[in-house]
């Protein structure tokens, strides 16, 4: 009896780390859309777009009625730094739908908003409850990885003229924030995570491939000349050195890095030479577009302070349209203050969760971590990308969840 039990909770294990890794596989592919559209495959991406509804909305429903009939003690065992910002986003949809329900039909005007804020919310406190043991996190830093290195293969095989451009159109076609956006996404959602999670396994041939996929990620966002990126790097990396006080062992990694620097301006040499005229002039922060945007966004800031923009209409306070260019405008305009400290709250989680992983587990997998949260912060503050981004909340959760799993303990072995 106790054998058979044994065998189908590991039956109940396997199955689960397959939802979890194939979930967050089709939610980082998600971020294919811009190039799968563009190469005329619009059925894979609906595929694409099938396949990760139809898993995320049977896990929810598998979970909801496990939470009814099993667990509902478990749920807020641990402290639900997600709490504020998911009570905050509701009330202000409430507003909205009270002043037109019609706002929220499928053609409506905030129709997509809200779908995208509810499965980001749902999806984080779901991976922050579901992440509890070693084979979990695998399985879903794996899927996100594989799924988000996808970003930086196809356009880097298919389009590699488009190395060292920043243009936002290709042959009439618009691509969001540029054509090398989403490997910028990618990075930031699951490059630090696969660094980590190289650290902390046996393989060697694992190891290999979790670098080559952060390798990538990087590699596909400095194509796009991205200085944010670069910065995003600088930072992250020292941050990681610094923590991890393992400098001479990574003597070794600075002279890769300096390989690869020489072979980038060898058979790149338009990368570098579009790198130095956007660097070479310095930044002039008084003329820097993104500083002229926050200006206006500043300038009336006692209208949407409390609550955001009430009637959503945010972007209105640009003069040229454009969104505020940073997480903390973006959580105020939409909002409002209370969403802005929701989210330092789940800052505060998450910094949290990375600082019992680098006590209890490995402080060079704590490292990394904190080299995923300078990463993830440097990007965001100061641009519209990674506010709102579906692999961005799966990253969190995974992280919240990890720290989680670590409570109270100490894990000295290895996952294979």
């Amino acid at each position: 009896m106790v054998q058979e039990k044994s065998i189908h909770n590991r039956e109940n294990g396997h199955r689960s780390q397959i939802f979890l890794f194939l979930l967050l596989f089709f939610a980082a592919t998600l971020n294919l859309d811009f190039y799968l559209i563009f190469m005329g495959l619009d059925k894979t991406y609906q595929f694409i777009q099938i396949a990760f509804y139809g898993l995320f909305s049977f896990i929810c429903i598998f979970n909801i009625l496990l939470f009814l009939t099993k667990k509902k003690r478990q749920f807020l065992k641990v402290f639900p730094y997600w709490g504020i910002l998911t009570l905050i986003i509701t009330l202000k949809f409430i507003i909205l739908f009270i002043q037109s329900p019609s706002w929220f039909l499928p053609e409506g005007k905030f129709f997509n908003q809200f779908i995208t804020f509810t499965v980001n919310i749902v999806i984080m406190i779901l991976l922050s409850k579901k992440i509890n043991n070693q084979k979990d996190l695998r399985a879903s830093i794996w899927g996100l990885g594989l799924g988000g290195s996808l970003s930086a293969i196809i356009p880097l095989v298919f389009f590699p003229e488009m190395i060292g451009s920043r243009s936002l159109y290709l042959n009439g076609y618009f691509f969001n924030g540029s054509f090398w956006n989403s490997s910028v996404i990618s990075y930031i959602s699951v490059g630090w995570l696969l660094i980590a999670l190289s650290i902390y396994t046996r393989s060697k041939m694992k190891k290999i491939v979790l670098v080559t996929l952060f390798a990538l990620m990087i590699l596909g966002g400095l194509a796009g000349l991205s200085r944010a990126m670069l910065i995003s790097i600088v930072l992250s990396t020292a941050i990681y050195l610094l923590a991890s006080k393992l400098f001479i062992k990574y003597i070794k990694t600075f002279m890769i890095a300096l390989i690869a620097l020489i072979v980038l301006i060898i058979f790149f040499p338009n990368v570098t030479e579009n790198f130095e005229h956007r660097l070479g002039g310095g930044i002039d922060i008084e003329n820097e577009d993104r500083v002229k945007i926050w200006k206006d966004y500043l300038e009336d800031l006692p209208d949407y302070i409390l609550l955001g923009e009430l009637k959503g209409d945010y972007k209105k306070y640009s003069v040229t349209g454009a969104g505020p260019h940073s997480a903390l405008l973006n959580w105020l305009t939409q909002f409002g203050i209370i969403a802005l400290i929701g989210f330092f709250v789940l800052i505060y989680g998450l910094f949290v969760s990375i600082k019992r992983i680098y006590l209890n587990l490995s402080p060079q997998v704590g490292a990394a971590l904190f080299g995923w949260l300078v990463s993830y912060l440097s990007i965001v503050l100061i641009n519209e990308t990674g506010f709102n981004n579906l692999t961005i909340y799966c990253a969190i959760g995974i992280i919240l969840g990890w720290g989680n799993s670590l409570k109270g303990q100490k894990v000295k072995e290895e996952p294979s």
